[in-house]
């Protein structure tokens, strides 16, 4: 688990805002999936650094 700064998903959010009027609350916001190295892994490629 990482934890990102807020603006890197000011783009998004503001495309929210504009186009449905949204204002989002990022005190709280999830997004899954896996980091680099274990994405590689899945691939069955080496990890970046190896």
């Amino acid at each position: 688990m990482i934890e990102a700064d807020v603006e890197v998903a000011a783009e998004f959010t503001g495309k929210l805002r504009e186009t449905f009027g949204f204002e989002t609350d990022m005190k709280h916001f999830a997004i899954f999936g896996r980091c680099g190295d274990c994405a590689a892994k899945k691939r069955g490629e080496a990890p970046a650094g190896e």
